[in-house]
């Protein structure tokens, strides 16, 4: 999977920690990252209806009945995450890796595995970078008390990407490259000083 070293180097600046240049360097900051960077991408996309991370399809039957309640499964497709409509609002449940409803068709939208960083728009790339400098901090900081503070801004930053989401017509969002660029080692949202390798 690709991974954006924006978001991983703005966590690292957060939790007070020098930037990397390649997951795969030989050292600690990099291991880390490289560790836990799936499954925080997937809890992140998880979070939001970010549009960059949507697809439209139509469900194929799972072949099986339901022993009951229901009368047809349909198969999720490989890179689901979140359901975010049913077409028409058909009812249905969600159970097992299907999608279990009385209809015999079902077209939906959903929330995919999106891991191509060039499609992150900037607001995505900051929260996931604040929701990685959580981990970073109680994993190389080794401090509870910024994981804690970073942990409340990552809050806000997904309160104000649902606000983003919920608007129609997109909102011009501001750039990261800047603030990365400017904070190349050094504090973040003044809280400490800055890391080691």
């Amino acid at each position: 999977m690709a991974t954006s070293i924006k978001a991983i180097n703005y966590g690292l600046i957060l939790a007070h920690q020098k930037k990397i240049f390649d997951i795969d360097e030989d050292n600690k900051r990099a291991r880390t990252a490289k560790s836990i960077y799936d499954l925080v991408l997937k809890e992140v996309l998880s979070s939001r209806n970010w549009g960059f991370a949507k697809k439209r399809v139509a469900l194929s039957l799972d072949g099986s009945t339901p022993a009951y309640d229901w009368d047809f499964g349909f198969v999720l497709p490989g890179d689901y995450l979140k359901l975010v409509e049913v077409q028409d609002n058909i009812p249905y449940v969600e159970e097992n890796n299907l999608l279990l409803s009385n209809d015999n068709t079902m077209k939906i939208q959903y929330i995919f595995l999106q891991d191509d960083p060039n499609k992150y728009s900037p607001t995505f790339i900051t929260t996931l970078g604040t929701r990685l400098a959580v981990d970073f901090a109680l994993s190389l900081a080794l401090d509870v008390n910024l994981s804690e503070k970073l942990f409340a801004i990552y809050s806000q930053r997904i309160a104000i990407a649902g606000s983003i989401s919920s608007q129609s017509g997109g909102l011009i969002e501001p750039s990261v490259e800047g603030w990365l660029e400017s904070r190349g080692g050094g504090r973040g949202f003044g809280i400490g000083r800055g890391g080691q390798d």
